[in-house]
C-alpha cells in the first residue's frame, strides 16, 4: 500500500477487532460479542477493495488477475505457513484420524472452501468446542470469494456508467438484498447465513459504499468537529455493540440485526476521514493493526493446542496468557517474515509462487 493510502483509523480497527476475537475465543467474562471483530475485518475490506479497484479502473489500469495475484500474495503465503507448521506438529502429536481431519481442513483452507467445509460438517456452534485446529480460516474464504466476484461487478457496473452515485446506488441495493437474505436465514438456516457470501456480502458491500460516497477522500487541514464526533462515535457504536450482545448473551450465529450496529459504527468512522482519533491512534493499536491478520491465524490454532496438550487447564488464567503471549508473537513473526517480505513482491511474487503452491495442494 502506498504510504498516502495509509489510514491509521482503520489501521487501530484492525487492532481493536482482532482483540475482540481473541477475547471473545478466549470465553473472557465480558467478550460474548466479541465475535463481531469479523464483521468489522469485512466492511474493512469492503472499503479497501472498492478503492483499489475502482482507482485502477479510472486509471485504465486494472487488471483482474493481476488484482487476484496480489490478493493471493496478501494472504496465502501466512496461511500456508501456518498449515505446514501445524502439519509438522500434528505428525508428531496427532494420531492418524485426527492428522486426517486436518488434512481435509488444510485443503478446504488452502483452497478457500473452508466456509463451505465446516457448514457442511454442522456448523460453527458444534465445532467451537472441538479440535478443528483451521475453524477460523471460514472467513478467509469468505474473504477470497468476494474478491473473486466483486472486481467483475464494478467492471461491469463502470461500463455501464461513469457516474459514480449510480454505482454507489447499485451497491447499495446489492447490500440491502444480502442484509435482507442474511436476516431471513438467520431464522431458518441459521448457519448458512453465518457462513456464506450471500449473508456476508452486505459488510464487504457497506465498506464500498462509504468509499463511492465520500468526496474528499485525503482532507486536509483542520478537521472539522463533526469529523471527530462521527469518528468516535462510530467507535462507541462498535465497542457497545459488542457489549450489547454480550449483556443480551446473543451467538456469533443467528445475531441478527444487532450486526448493523457495529457495521454502521465502522461506517461512520471511515467516512469521517478524521486521523485524529486517540483511541484509534493508540501506537500499541498501531502495531496490533500491522499484525492483525497473522495474529488472527494463529490465535485458534494455539487455543487449540492448549486445550488438547497437559497445558495445566486448572489454570485458565495462565492458559489465557499463553494464548495471548503466543498469539502476539506468531503475530509479529509471520508479519514480519512472511507477510510483509511478501507485499513488499506483490502479485509477481506470487505468479513465481503458483507452481509450488500446486504441488503442496495436490500433495495434500
Amino acid at each position: 500500500m502506498n504510504r498516502a493510502d495509509f489510514r491509521a483509523d482503520l489501521n487501530g480497527l484492525r487492532g481493536i477487532s482482532v482483540l475482540l476475537v481473541l477475547a471473545f475465543h478466549l470465553q473472557i467474562k465480558g467478550a460474548g460479542g466479541g465475535f463481531i471483530g469479523v464483521d468489522v475485518f469485512f466492511v474493512l475490506s469492503g472499503y479497501l477493495m472498492t478503492r483499489i479497484i475502482s482507482r485502477a479502473l479510472a486509471e485504465g489500469r486494472f487488471g483482474y488477475w493481476h488484482f487476484v495475484a496480489a490478493r493471493a500474495a496478501r494472504i496465502w503465503p501466512a496461511l500456508a505457513a501456518l498449515v505446514v507448521l501445524l502439519f509438522a506438529v500434528g505428525a508428531w502429536r496427532l494420531p492418524p484420524f485426527d492428522l486426517q481431519i486436518l488434512a481435509e481442513q488444510a485443503r478446504a483452507a488452502l483452497l478457500f472452501v473452508s466456509n463451505h467445509h465446516f457448514l457442511a460438517r454442522s456448523g460453527y456452534i458444534t465445532h467451537a468446542g472441538d479440535t478443528h485446529w483451521l475453524l477460523h480460516t471460514w472467513s478467509l474464504s469468505v474473504e477470497w470469494q468476494f474478491y473473486l466476484l466483486y472486481p467483475l461487478l464494478l467492471m461491469g457496473l463502470m461500463k455501464l456508467t461513469t457516474r459514480r452515485h449510480t454505482v454507489a446506488a447499485v451497491i447499495a441495493g446489492l447490500m440491502l438484498l444480502s442484509l435482507a437474505w442474511q436476516l431471513v436465514q438467520s431464522r431458518s438456516h441459521a448457519d448458512a447465513s453465518f457462513f456464506m457470501l450471500p449473508g456476508r456480502c452486505w459488510e464487504f458491500l457497506a465498506g464500498g459504499l462509504v468509499f463511492l460516497l465520500r468526496r474528499d477522500e485525503s482532507p486536509t487541514g483542520p478537521a472539522p468537529l463533526w469529523r471527530a464526533l462521527a469518528s468516535y462515535a462510530g467507535l462507541a457504536m462498535v465497542l457497545g455493540a459488542a457489549l450489547l450482545i454480550a449483556l443480551w448473551r446473543r451467538g456469533a450465529v443467528g445475531a441478527g440485526p444487532i450486526l448493523l450496529l457495529p457495521v454502521l459504527g465502522v461506517m461512520l468512522i471511515l467516512g469521517s476521514g478524521h486521523q485524529g482519533n486517540l483511541v484509534l491512534r493508540n501506537p500499541a493499536l498501531q502495531r496490533l493493526g500491522l499484525w492483525s491478520y497473522s495474529v488472527y491465524l494463529w490465535h485458534w490454532p494455539l487455543i487449540v493446542g492448549l486445550r488438547i496438550t497437559d497445558f495445566p487447564i486448572d489454570a485458565p488464567r495462565l492458559t489465557m496468557v499463553a494464548t495471548v503471549i503466543g498469539s502476539l508473537f506468531m503475530g509479529w513473526l509471520s508479519y514480519t517474515c512472511i507477510e510483509r517480505p511478501w507485499a513488499a513482491r506483490g502479485a509477481s511474487a506470487w505468479r513465481a509462487a503458483r507452481k509450488p503452491a500446486l504441488a503442496m495442494l495436490l500433495a495434500g
